[in-house]
């Protein structure tokens, strides 16, 4: 009992002993410390074991070969024995072209042709070795693909590589490929460049032909390249661009920094724009480098940006333009992703990443209530850039504002993450100017970039200037690595407005030469601010130097063409040196922005009353130097001039004559005798072009006569050719034809509009559910006579009215400018060509609408017949406003559907049933609207219809032109083959297998 007592006692002593307790908890601590080093060492060697010999960077394996080289003498080919790769939205044939998602790839067909881009490579030598990863659909800026994985940088393994283009950027910063290309649509090509530390060039949108490629947004799409050598980067552009791209250009370029642009990067001034100032230093053929603020030039230069501004401060207002910008990009984006794809996505449902399904549903869910806001605020950024690069300037600016993210990070993309990625990339994306991405080597560990835009079109010039400059840059990045580096200044207060209000309490206190100073300081740290000019021409005002000050408000204007006090301080400087009349156009322009302004007023007044009193001072002096009373004067003293110098006779007579005639010097009556005989020579050619139009309106017929006057009574049936229609013949066909021509004389902005055209809605569906075959036949009469009514309208709007001579007389005239200056007539047609406006789109919404009525009627045959024979509504559809031709494409594509339908072939039992006048019908709709669906706005600039719509038109077509005669399937394709080569920056409608059935057929009849 004793022995059992103590070891129990013992044993409860030892579970008590705190030793025991601290060297258990040890043994445990090592224990898992062991077990999560073995384990890490583990994952470790997996994943060095399981490492893809080419950085995850391919999809698809694959090679193409080039062509054979051709022998001596035919020239080399110019990319013989250089590799290459291509995104995941290449189509190459044979191959299924995956778009970086597997549900696309299981849902779309092998592709029947290689892409345009690809196919000149091959030609040239190049040989391509496989397709690489990309972000699924074209979005994405991280290179994270939830399907094939996110290729490794090289550069930097533990960051992501960049998206959308991952994979070509990959292959080509580890040296698997010579070259790649991808397709540039929100940076999807400058942020891996610049992330993989790798050349990038995006061209001018529209210069190389995207043929092939599946589209993410046609007005940002834009295929370009990377490479590591920038002599490869500049033979590929000599074989991607066509050769009148960008030639040589005469003069010094000149680099514009962005300065904003470089205070929002935080990595010091000595590794980005000194590097680049030095490197132009030692160079030839360079001007002084010049420095703006972008985002004060967009605010200034681009006035639809306004409404996409966040409300901020002035010091704000460059972030703000920015930011604008790039949120009219991404908006643009998605709605032209919706047109495109968002059958597919409804359709499919395909499996996205988290990221990429955001931005996808964004894009489906985007509504187009202000879509052409969208448009015009491109076409006036692209135009504001290329009046400020001209044709030697070169922008310079950071390739993005942010850093990639850790490689496998969790976070999600933030707003902020995504405006930094987005900031800068959106000034060459949205204008669809040219753009070229140097490396810049790394700061804290993390990438530097630079890019070098120049105005569109300018793309050979850039990558002339990017192979001088890239040797020399290199050199001065070596050299500011040595460097210690120096303090990120912080710029939140900027300088030049602190200068600007020295100069302004300078002002005021009347000391103008200080004020000066100031002014021409703040100048120099920001010389695209309008008021610094401004200001300083007042101060150059009060110290009486007025040429000064008329140079300082001419460059005020040039950066900001509404500054209303520019206008007011030139018109002064320019009234005190005495040049009234320009000064009286400067306060007139000031009075055209505020037209209450006191001081324009008051000056406007001043040099008016005493530019009158200068007028009539002149001609008394006048009257009392020349008293000549007749135009014959002139002649008289010109001819007494001659007699008096050629005869001889006393100074009596002489005095006689002087008495009588006043004899003017020789060279002042011939003068005089000229001008008399210019207005002569005015005078009849007034005359004669009088009575030749007066002969013209004589032989051409009378114009119709003006429409009956809305009455109470119902006035006579409009249709005077359709008297002995149903539609004339009856009380229905009086009042629907007359509540149809009614409707068609309202403008859309009457209110009353609504209600009539509600008013024959209800007509038309009673007689459609009445029934019966009389009132069908009501209905078709009557809508067919509107039909041909509103198209006669609206192709006489097109052609300049109902007045066929003077029509005559117009296009004689621009023949004859053609034949004047036919290069300036082959870029463009003449200003003023173009035709549209609210009337006439209202005329061709209502052709759309009479059309689709008909339809229902059954009486669709009668719409595309009479629409096929207006060639000159077709042909002047060509050059018509856009929105003008949405509206006649959606008429066309409607009709057209319809004209290869089997309604359109039945026969009536008249000479119209007959196969060859249903031919002659169809082949008339194609000679007349074939050309607007080849050249209109069908997908390229504002998208009208969707993918499965533009599928199903290329069928339509195809089938139409197989059912016409051999002749007129000749005659058919060619006329699409014309008008398709003719628009580089649309693939669609595609009738290129149709081509190829009917040359095969054509082919065999040889045999």
């Amino acid at each position: 009992m004793d022995s059992s007592g103590r070891s129990g006692a013992g044993g409860v002593a030892a579970y008590s002993n705190p030793r025991a307790w601290i060297v258990a908890g040890i043994a445990v601590a090592g224990v898992i410390v062991l077990a999560e080093a073995a384990r890490r060492r583990r994952r470790w060697l997996r994943g060095k074991s399981t490492a893809l010999p080419d950085s995850g960077a391919f999809c698809d394996s694959l090679v193409l070969s080039p062509p054979p080289q051709s022998p001596p003498p035919a020239a080399r080919q110019q990319l013989s024995d250089l590799t290459f790769a291509v995104s995941d939205n290449f189509e190459i044939e044979g191959y299924v072209a995956g778009f970086g998602n597997p549900d696309w790839k299981r849902t779309h067909a092998a592709a029947s042709r290689t892409a345009v881009a690809v196919t000149n490579l091959l030609k040239q030598g190049a040989t391509c070795v496989g397709r690489t990863v990309m972000d699924e659909l074209g979005f994405g800026v991280t290179g994270q693909n939830l399907h094939c994985g996110t290729p490794i940088n090289p550069a930097s393994p533990s960051v992501v590589p960049g998206g959308s283009c991952s994979g070509s950027a990959v292959a080509v910063s580890a040296q698997l490929v010579d070259f790649a290309l991808g397709t540039d649509t929100t940076g999807d090509l400058r942020i891996p460049a610049s992330f993989c530390g790798v050349l990038c060039f995006r061209p001018s949108h529209g210069v190389v032909s995207t043929v092939g490629t599946l589209a993410n947004s046609q007005s940002l799409d834009t295929i370009g390249w990377l490479a590591r050598d920038p002599r490869i980067l500049h033979r590929v552009g000599d074989v991607l661009l066509p050769a009148a791209v960008g030639g040589f250009i005469k003069g010094k370029r000149q680099l514009i920094f962005a300065d904003d642009c470089f205070e929002s990067l935080k990595v010091p001034r000595q590794k980005t724009v000194h590097v680049i100032e030095s490197a132009v230093l030692t160079l030839p053929g360079y001007q002084p480098p010049k420095h703006i603020d972008i985002g004060q030039y967009i605010i200034s230069n681009v006035p639809s940006l306004k409404e996409f501004c966040e409300p901020s401060t002035k010091m704000q207002e460059g972030n703000s333009a920015l930011k604008a910008l790039c949120t009219v990009m991404l908006l643009l984006q998605r709605y032209e992703f919706k047109a495109n794809h968002e059958d597919w996505v409804n359709t499919v449902k395909p499996k996205l990443g988290l990221e990429i399904t955001t931005r996808v549903l964004q894009a489906v869910n985007f509504r187009d209530d202000n879509i052409k806001s969208l448009y015009i605020v491109r076409s006036e950024w692209r135009s504001a850039l290329k009046n400020l690069l001209k044709d030697t300037g070169i922008l310079v600016l950071p390739t993005m504002a942010g850093y990639p993210l850790k490689r496998n990070s969790k976070q999600r993309l933030s707003s902020e993450f995504e405006d930094k990625m987005y900031a800068f990339v959106s000034i060459a994306a949205l204008s669809g100017c040219c753009q070229a991405t140097v490396p810049l080597g790394n700061h804290n560990d993390r990438p530097i970039s630079l890019s070098f835009v120049a105005a569109h079109g300018s793309d050979k010039f850039l990558l002339r200037a990017i192979s001088d400059m890239y040797s020399t840059i290199q050199e001065q990045v070596v050299s500011a690595s040595k460097l210690a580096p120096r303090p990120v200044i912080n710029h939140d207060v900027d300088a030049s407005e602190l200068l600007k209000e020295k100069g302004n309490d300078s002002f005021k206190r009347k000391q103008w030469s200080k004020a000066i100073e100031f002014y021409s300081e703040a100048i120099e740290l920001n010389g695209t601010n309008a008021t610094y000019y401004c200001n300083r021409a007042a101060a150059y005002l009060e110290l009486g130097r007025f040429k000064q000050a008329e140079a300082d408000c001419g460059q005020a204007l040039l950066l900001d063409k509404k500054n209303v006090k520019a206008y007011l301080r030139r018109g002064a400087a320019k009234e005190r040196v005495l040049n009234h009349q320009e000064a009286l156009q400067d306060f007139r322009h000031a009075l055209a922005l505020e037209p209450q302004n006191k001081a324009a007023l008051a000056a406007e007044r001043r040099i008016q009353k005493h530019l009158r009193s200068i007028g009539m001072e002149a001609q008394q002096w006048q009257q009392r130097r020349h008293p000549l009373r007749t135009p014959m004067d002139p002649l008289l003293s010109l001819a007494g001039s001659f007699f008096s110098a050629f005869s001889p006779s006393t100074s009596t007579e002489q005095g006689a004559a002087t008495s009588t005639m006043l004899l003017l010097p020789l060279p002042v009556a011939a003068a005089r005798a000229l001008s008399v005989l210019r207005r002569l020579a005015l005078l009849a050619t007034q005359a004669f072009i009088s009575v030749f139009f007066a002969v013209l309106s004589a032989l051409s017929p009378p114009p119709p006569p003006p429409p009956p006057s809305l009455a109470p009574s119902l006035p006579p049936p409009p249709l005077a050719d359709q008297q002995g229609s149903p539609a004339a013949s009856t009380s229905v066909g009086r009042a629907l034809g007359h509540v149809l021509w009614v409707a068609s004389r309202l403008p859309v902005a009457s209110r009353k509009y609504e209600l009539v055209r509600g008013l024959a809605e209800r007509l038309l569906d009673d007689n459609a559910v009445a029934g019966g075959a009389a009132v069908g036949a009501v209905s078709r009469a009557a809508l067919a006579g509107a039909f041909e009514r509103t198209l006669r309208q609206l192709e006489a709007s097109a052609t300049g009215g109902d007045w066929p001579a003077m029509e005559l007389a117009v296009r004689a005239v621009r023949t004859g400018m053609r034949l004047w200056k036919p290069a300036a007539a082959a870029v463009a047609p003449l200003e003023g060509e173009a035709f549209g406006g609210p009337a006439a789109e209202k005329l061709a919404a209502e052709l759309l609408w009479l059309a689709q009525k008909m339809a229902a009627c059954g009486a669709a045959r009668e719409a595309a017949v009479q629409f096929g024979a207006a060639p000159r509504l077709g042909s002047r559809a060509l050059v018509a406003e856009p929105t003008l031709q949405v509206a006649l494409l959606r008429l066309a594509v409607f009709l057209f559907r319809h004209a290869n339908s089997a309604e359109f072939e039945q026969h009536s039992g008249d000479k119209e049933g007959d196969k060859a006048a249903v031919a002659e019908h169809r082949m008339a709709m194609l000679r007349s609207w074939l050309p607007l669906l080849c050249r209109g706005s069908n997908g390229t600039d504002t998208p009208v219809l969707s993918g499965r719509e533009r599928a199903e038109m290329v069928t339509v077509l195809e089938e139409l032109i197989e059912k016409l005669r051999w002749e007129l399937q000749e005659e058919a394709l060619a006329l699409w083959l014309h008008h398709f080569a003719a628009c580089p920056d649309t693939d669609w409608p595609n009738l290129e297998s149709c081509y190829t059935r009917w040359y095969a057929e054509s082919r065999k009849l040889l045999a």
